[in-house]
């Protein structure tokens, strides 16, 4: 079994540990499935599920829902519709966010298998760079148990600034990009420590304020004093 039919496999028995009562879970691609959804409403959570290409009549369907005429409709109502800008760097992003609470057709054909289907959710991705003028788009689709457009953008917000910081720590702090980790296994469970290594990072406290980077070069100049007080922080966190 490959890591990633092994997490489709461990997120159920995961979500089953977790108390979810008015709690939205998100979930990338991969992990747009029925049973996870449904084992999240069982729970009493919401959920906002990403999807693409491995649910790809569904995507289609959904994808459809929200053509130019659509879309243009929900913006001039806006009620189901935010938008929000912001210049990063040499360029200005727009994002906006929709939503479509009338998804009868969705929920008796392909979508007919996820419990409290309630919304289906298009944020647009407008990049635009102030020096060459290029504009890049990029769409992404989702389903959801929610109806609320403010909770779908703050929580596909969110979901966007922990993947982006996450990833951004990998390659930067722990310099996963520059692995020459050949075999998947092995790579998998790389993975698996440097994402563990950074949830201790956060949780150290070593005196004084360093960013990650400059904590790990702390740590390692001073591990042997130092080893025991980070296993007693652990410890209380534990």
């Amino acid at each position: 079994m490959d890591e990633k039919t092994n997490e489709i496999t461990v997120m159920p028995e995961l979500i089953e540990l977790l108390d979810l009562e008015n709690t939205v879970i998100t979930a990338d691609a991969l992990n747009c499935q029925y049973e996870i959804a449904n084992k999240i409403v069982s729970k009493k959570g919401n959920y906002v599920l990403a999807l693409k290409g491995n649910k790809k009549d569904l995507y289609e369907d959904v994808a459809d829902y929200f053509d130019q005429k659509k879309i243009e409709q929900i913006i001039a109502k806006e009620e189901l519709y935010r938008k929000n800008i912001e210049k990063s760097h040499s360029c200005i992003e727009t994002r906006e966010y929709f939503l479509i609470l009338d998804i009868d057709y969705l929920k008796k054909n392909k979508g007919e298998k996820y419990n409290k289907l309630t919304s289906i959710g298009l944020v647009r991705k407008t990049k635009e760079n102030i020096i060459t003028g290029e504009v890049v788009e990029e769409k992404r689709y989702y389903i959801n148990s929610i109806y609320d457009i403010d909770l779908f953008a703050k929580t596909v917000r969110k979901e966007w600034s922990i993947e982006n910081n996450l990833h951004w720590h990998l390659d930067y702090t722990l310099k996963e990009d520059f692995s020459t980790v050949i075999d998947k296994k092995v790579a998998f469970n790389l993975n698996i420590i440097r994402k563990s290594v950074l949830s201790m990072l956060k949780i150290i406290d070593v005196g004084k304020k360093y960013s990650l980077k400059n904590k790990i070069h702390y740590i390692n100049d001073n591990f042997e004093a130092f080893f025991p007080e980070i296993i007693n922080q652990l410890s209380n966190q534990a």
